[in-house]
């Protein structure tokens, strides 16, 4: 249950951060970015959303990862289920 919901909450990470920086990039190609990043931003400062999106596309990455590590993990436990109990005595 909790690597299904880690797959989720890294997949919505990775859509989500992306569109930031989609955004900010979307904003330094207007003809006019003040104004643009006003009206799609809400603030002055590109550079945070930036960083954010940035940091919300590595965290995703490295939540993907242990992701793959928990199923692969899991994986092997599921597969051999009485030699695992014999380990555990």
């Amino acid at each position: 249950m909790f690597i299904r919901l880690a797959k989720i909450v890294s997949w919505l990470a990775l859509i989500l951060g992306s569109l930031r920086i989609a955004t900010v990039l979307f904003v330094f190609l207007t003809d006019d970015p003040q104004v643009a990043t006003r009206m799609l931003l809400g603030s002055h400062n590109t550079g945070y959303y930036m960083d954010q999106g940035i940091y919300a596309v590595v965290f995703a990455i490295v939540l993907g990862v242990l992701v793959g590590i928990a199923t692969d993990v899991q994986k092997i436990a599921n597969a051999n289920p009485a030699r695992n109990s014999k380990e555990m005595q």
